[in-house]
């Protein structure tokens, strides 16, 4: 799942097509540091289904469980991430469609879209009830024509249909738009620093100065809406963009651990293997086996 970063450190997702806003994949939160998925947002509307286990998503803050054939909506710009407590794989299909795809007339956005996407963070589908079952139904429908030439049309008519059936299912779809969180907003402002500045020597201080809180609150913010500390998501994010270095460059381990912010390679090197089970040189071998397989086969 290949993603850049805008502006304002939200995340954009590679899209299948081109020219037309929707990601549709298949993952393991297993393939996952620590069976963690980095804590993120994007303009996107993101639905998952998890296929074969369990897992958990944690949306500003509140965890939701998914169990085998329960799937869940994240509304647009809303921080989260999945992982498993139990540290075990779960099969899930992610599907990502940008709002604009529902905008067919002004009627539309003012009644049914612009509403719903002031409304809950997030709704879950239980696969054992109606209308879950249905929505997790469309989602794989969605998933399931991903390499039908028709695959654009397919999925914007099942997602009109999973529209409706999330804002039958809203409770609150009528009330007026809730006040941002400030919590959340200074961490979406850390969180941008962090993204923004990796490469240079990013304190504490100055990851808190850039939400405009405190060192202590800083700390809280960060442990109750990622689970993790500043400095670990710091780190963390890191070893993300050395490991693309990696993959995707010929610069040495030593040049790609300067050039991602790490003060040396015995530290980057330490660190990689703790979050991936493999020195960096191992994970570039190990990719460049892969390819080269996936080319000879």
């Amino acid at each position: 799942m290949q993603l850049t970063v805008k502006p304002d450190r939200s995340e954009q997702f590679a899209y299948n097509f081109a020219d037309f806003p929707a990601y549709i994949g298949r993952g393991n939160i297993a393939d996952f540091p620590n069976y963690t998925a980095l804590g993120h947002w994007h303009d996107d509307l993101e639905f998952s289904v998890a296929l074969e286990g369990s897992m958990d998503y944690n949306v500003n803050g509140e965890t939701v469980r998914l169990e085998e054939g329960d799937g869940i909506f994240i509304n647009t710009r809303q921080m989260h991430y999945n992982f498993s407590r139990e540290r075990k794989g779960c099969e899930y299909i992610c599907v990502l469609l940008h709002p604009m795809l529902l905008c067919a007339s002004q009627y539309v956005e003012q009644n049914f879209v612009s509403p719903l996407l002031a409304a809950s963070p997030h709704q879950v589908f239980r696969g054992s009830s109606e209308p879950g079952r249905s929505v997790c139904k469309k989602l794989l429908e969605i998933y399931d024509s991903r390499e039908d030439p028709l695959s654009p049309l397919l999925a914007q008519a099942a997602f009109f249909q999973i529209w409706a059936a999330l804002c039958r299912n809203a409770p609150d779809l009528e009330k007026r738009p809730r006040p941002r969180s400030q919590k959340l907003g200074a961490l979406k402002d850390m969180i941008s620093c962090i993204q923004g500045r990796y490469q240079e020597r990013l304190t504490l201080e100055d990851i808190a100065r850039s939400g405009s809180v405190g060192k202590t609150s800083c700390c809280y913010i960060f442990r109750k809406y990622v689970n993790q500390s500043p400095n670990a998501y710091l780190t963390e994010y890191r070893l993300r963009k050395g490991m693309e270095l990696l993959h995707d460059t010929d610069m040495t381990v030593t040049e790609v651990c300067y050039e991602v912010g790490f003060n040396g390679p015995s530290y980057f090197s330490e660190s990689f293997r703790k979050a991936f089970g493999c020195s960096p040189g191992e994970y570039r071998r190990r990719e460049k086996d892969a390819e080269r397989q996936k080319r000879e086969s």
